[in-house]
């Protein structure tokens, strides 16, 4: 089958090389200058070719986005917003920019960018083709720190602010490059868009990016998702619960790379890593740490739905050893994490009541006000007089019913389960005498085999306890 291109003119392809296109009888050519030779993409505002200048032969890619489907000022803003930062980067992460113009006529009239054609990959198909190991994810996120830090270090800075597999390439010698620069923004106060445009990808968005603000530390945040998508396979909107990205339940990981990502994924921008340079330097003593040899810490698995939930558990072991958190009814679960749940009589929060203020009140956002989501109960009451707040309402009230009563607790009644924790007796002494305890201890041993086979103890965890019952 011979060769291909594509009619700039009419989207026929025809013969590669023929002066004239077979369908229509136009010039082939784009603005007489580009030969369009396959499409690579398809976007929501245009497609994306694979082309080659006529002049010298160069191969690049092609954005288009034509007229018609760009009919908001604003969305053809962001465009030549996207033609007019590239024109300023030069990084070999970032594809070069070669031009940009208006071509076409009629409904065929369309803006196009071009750029380098980078070969290579994406994330996404990278991923259906192997598994990533703690390692590989974090040396793609170091690696991506470097052309972050050098968009961060401009003045003013550049936000890229669609961090996502899809937009991340290895080419074929293994580097990486950052794709699509369509949600750029370079913190200059537009007039029209300024720093008010909701741009991005739901689930790898940071929350301050639907309120239309963008900073370094967004990138971080999209940085973060992307390790989490790596390392779990599973897209971030799999995740979400409300606006909440749940991804601790997802991921199994040593407890330093634990802290990084939820020091990487906090929602709250002042408690987030906000620098790409601090970031790659934290990531390379990291791997350095992990390489030198298995750490005394376990492997940790955030356990809940929110990111900031996972932080207090520590502290439970920190003050319950494993027999006395087995005699406090701690829940075994499968990942082998150790769950509290409270007495029904002392929740302050009940899920039965979610389900039934989102039936009664679900109008004005009942659920959200109760559990404490202000700016969904804010938003139900703006737009009360339509049925969403109570489609939402329902969804929330569904997603609780559906969690487990520890994973609720820590959530929404953290508060009372810590001091619940705190009440909880000490286990008794085991009796006195040589004969005495080595039974007491023979029984405790016995016990802490059954934790370990479960899970939910770890090895380490397992020898200090049984060599503190050996000390007697």
């Amino acid at each position: 089958m011979s060769e291909q291109q594509v009619c700039a003119g009419c989207g026929e392809s025809g013969p590669l090389g023929d002066a004239f296109c077979g369908a229509c009888g136009g010039d082939p050519l784009l603005d007489g200058r580009y030969r369009l030779r396959q499409v690579l993409g398809q976007g929501g505002m245009g497609l994306t070719f694979a082309a080659e200048r006529v002049a010298d032969g160069l191969d690049v890619a092609i954005k288009e986005m034509p007229f018609r489907l760009a009919a908001d000022d604003d969305v053809r803003r962001l465009v030549e917003r996207e033609a007019r930062v590239l024109r300023q980067l030069q990084h070999p992460a970032i594809p070069a920019y070669i031009d940009d113009f208006i071509a076409g006529s009629g409904r065929h009239r369309a803006l196009y960018l071009v750029q380098e054609l980078v070969t290579g990959r994406t994330l996404v198909a990278e991923m259906d083709a192997r598994r990533y190991a703690l390692d590989d994810v974090l040396a793609i996120i170091e690696e991506l720190c470097e052309v972050l830090a050098y968009l961060h270090g401009l003045h003013p800075p550049v936000i890229h602010r669609d961090i996502k597999p899809a937009n991340v390439m290895r080419r074929v010698s293994g580097e990486l490059v950052l794709l699509d620069f369509g949600a750029v923004r370079d913190a200059i106060q537009d007039g029209v868009i300024g720093g008010s445009t909701v741009a991005g990808t739901f689930g790898y968005m940071a929350p301050e990016q639907f309120r239309g603000d963008a900073r370094p530390a967004t990138d971080l945040y999209g940085l973060g998702v992307l390790a989490v998508q790596l390392l779990s396979r599973v897209p971030p909107d799999e995740m979400m619960d409300g606006q909440t990205l749940a991804w601790g339940k997802f991921v199994q990981v040593p407890k330093p790379a634990l802290d990084l990502l939820t020091h990487m994924l906090a929602p709250e921008v002042a408690r987030r890593i906000g620098d790409a340079r601090a970031l790659k330097a934290r990531i390379v003593k990291l791997r350095a740490d992990l390489q030198a040899g298995p750490s005394p810490e376990a492997p940790a698995r955030a356990e809940g739905v929110r990111p900031e939930a996972v932080r207090p558990m520590p502290a439970i072991r920190s003050v319950f050893d494993p027999l006395r958190a087995a005699q406090a009814h701690f829940r075994i679960q499968p990942a082998g994490a150790l769950e509290l749940s409270l007495p029904e009589n002392l929740r302050p929060r009940k899920k039965g009541v979610v389900m039934l203020l989102a039936v009664f009140l679900g109008w004005i956002g009942g659920p959200h006000w109760y559990l404490g989501h202000y700016i969904s109960g804010v938003a139900s009451l703006v737009f009360s007089w339509t049925f969403i707040p109570v489609v939402v309402s329902l969804w929330r009230a569904f997603s609780v019913m559906r969690m487990s009563d520890p994973i609720f607790d820590r959530i929404y009644n953290e508060d009372a389960l810590r001091q619940y924790m705190l009440s909880l007796p000490a286990p008794e002494a085991p009796p006195s005498g040589p004969a005495a305890l080595s039974s007491a201890a023979a029984e405790q041993l016995e016990r802490l085999a059954r934790l370990k086979a479960s899970g939910a103890l770890t090895e380490a965890e397992f020898d200090e306890q049984k060599a503190r019952l050996l000390r007697g």
